[in-house]
């Protein structure tokens, strides 16, 4: 899989790619205009000198014949800047390459309780340059819009490459209440228990357009976590989508729980979780 950091690894100095290619420099003459072409499967071309051959025919007169192509968040971004023109082959070249080829971080995600089937169901991927899982983002009509990492090592937890929306929104129904968490792996969490109406707003804030999504459920349900943010953004978002019309209620955590994906960790025979219910206009 060519990628354009590869190429830059290389000395190839990339000027435009599209759909199948990229058009470059050629490494093996003075090219005052792009006329060398490598697709991303590594067969190349330069339309001026004549040469051509494979991945390893061009890493061979390179002399570079041990070179591996690696693929980053970043060859992901850069390839998403071509989505609006094909957004079915953006979707295929970052599930294929990134979750196929790279993996993921089975012991992380072990930890957090996310089995392989939820994994697979939500088209993880592992960034091995960042050390993060990266979660695909779709919007309600089920366009591939960005990523989404989750740092394993570091601080921030979360690097979004994508528009705030709600996580996971191609997946509910607007006909029954919904879930509102903050965290990526909350949603998954919630997705193995059987619940699926659940939403990530990615924080702790609710903006415009997720209101807006929001507003369209019949019953709204506050879950961010169990923090000082948390416990104020369910009030404050409580009380804003109340005075919107909207049935509203909060989850009042245990105090050992930190958030919705420990919640679903406890041993809880009637779902969903009706007992940590409270009115929103109960609550301020």
């Amino acid at each position: 899989m060519i990628t354009h950091s590869f190429l830059k690894e290389l000395g190839i100095e990339v000027e435009k790619f599209s759909n199948d290619n990229f058009m470059c420099h050629c490494p093996f003459h003075s090219d005052t205009h792009p006329s060398f072409s490598i697709s991303y499967d590594g067969l190349w071309i330069c339309f001026s000198c004549g040469r051509k051959g494979n991945v390893q025919t061009l890493l061979n007169l390179l002399g570079r014949p041990f070179l591996e192509p690696k693929i980053s968040a970043s060859d992901i971004a850069c390839r998403l800047e071509y989505k609006h023109q094909d957004k079915k082959l953006g979707v295929k070249y970052y599930y294929d390459y990134l979750f196929y080829k790279n993996n993921y971080d089975h012991s992380y995600m072990e930890s957090r309780g996310i089995t392989q089937e939820t994994a697979n169901f939500f088209g993880l991927g592992y960034d091995k340059i960042r050390n993060g899982i990266i979660f695909p983002i779709y919007n309600y009509m089920k366009e591939f819009i960005g990523y989404s990492i989750r740092h394993i090592y570091k601080e921030p937890k979360y690097q979004h490459f994508s528009k705030k929306i709600l996580y996971n929104e191609d997946k509910v129904s607007f006909e029954e209440p919904i879930y509102v968490v903050e965290g990526l792996i909350d949603v998954l969490k919630a997705h193995q228990l059987g619940i699926k109406n659940v939403v990530g707003v990615m924080g702790a804030f609710i903006n415009e357009h997720q209101e807006y999504l929001l507003l369209r459920f019949p019953e709204i349900i506050l879950g961010f976590d169990n923090d000082r943010v948390g416990k104020s953004s369910n009030i404050e978002y409580g009380k804003q989508l109340t005075h919107k019309f909207a049935k509203v209620k909060i989850i009042k955590y245990p105090y050992n729980i930190k958030d919705f994906g420990e919640l679903t960790n406890l041993d809880i025979n009637i779902l969903p979780f009706s007992k940590y219910y409270m009115e929103a206009h109960n609550v301020y």
